[in-house]
């Protein structure tokens, strides 16, 4: 019976070359022990021939030792990455501001000329907002920005990369966009715009802005490429001007 249960529990084992198995210490830590065909070799490399009490004690406080620096490890790359997202968000919307707008247009324009895909950066200047500040405060302003951002972020796909560059001044890149269709994204989003009316104060404040439509050339860098969707946004600030003579 008993040579029957050896075999059964022998073939049901995956494999007969070395193998690894947890198993619970003596002082109810964790130690790795290498099995080969049922019989243990070794804890963390020393034989069984060699593992006297004092030998199991060194290796269990080795091994608390491990599982701790393990732990502490593993508390420190979360605060690095919780350090490094603050670092990259603006606080008062959220989203991403200048440094991690950057940063992530960086990686997604990279992305796109690998697949030969275009990107279009979308410039976005708030009108009038220093007027909001000076008739309702900066209370207001700050929830105006924050309306702005909500409603940006709201418009455009997950895909894109959205970010609040300045004091008024927001940008978007439409990945996979080219400037036709960013365009249509834009006058969309204008009308979207045209349509807020933010409660303050026994107040209704209307928000405008304008956007410069930039694709993104093959040959440029990412300065040079917010530099020309800025541009494109003065030239149309400045037509918008000219037209309301």
């Amino acid at each position: 019976m008993t040579s029957k249960s050896n075999t059964k529990s022998t073939n049901q084992m995956p494999h007969k070359d070395v193998r690894l198995r947890i198993i619970d210490d003596f002082v109810n830590a964790p130690r790795m022990e290498i099995i080969k065909d049922g019989d243990p070799l070794n804890i963390y490399g020393v034989p069984q021939s060699e593992m006297t009490p004092l030998v199991r004690q060194a290796l269990s406080a080795m091994h608390k030792e491990i599982v701790t620096l393990k732990n502490e490890r593993t508390r420190l790359k979360a605060e690095l990455r919780d350090a490094l997202a603050l670092a990259d968000t603006d606080p008062l919307t959220g989203i991403l501001n200048r440094r991690g707008f950057e940063r992530e247009i960086t990686r997604a324009i990279s992305f796109a000329r690998r697949m030969n895909v275009e990107c279009t950066l979308l410039f976005f200047d708030l009108n009038g907002f220093k007027q909001i500040n000076d008739t309702y405060g900066h209370a207001a302003g700050d929830i105006v920005i924050k309306e702005f951002a909500k409603k940006l972020s709201e418009n455009l796909r997950q895909s894109d990369v959205v970010g609040r560059v300045g004091g008024d001044e927001f940008m978007a890149l439409l990945v996979k966009a080219n400037k036709e269709e960013a365009t249509h994204k834009a006058e969309q989003f204008n009308e979207v715009i045209k349509n807020i009316a933010i409660p303050y104060k026994n107040n209704l404040i209307g928000v405008k802005c304008t956007i410069g439509v930039h694709t993104v050339k093959q040959d440029e860098n990412i300065v040079q490429a917010i530099t020309s969707a800025d541009k494109a946004m003065y030239a149309n600030k400045l037509s918008d001007k000219i037209a309301s003579l």
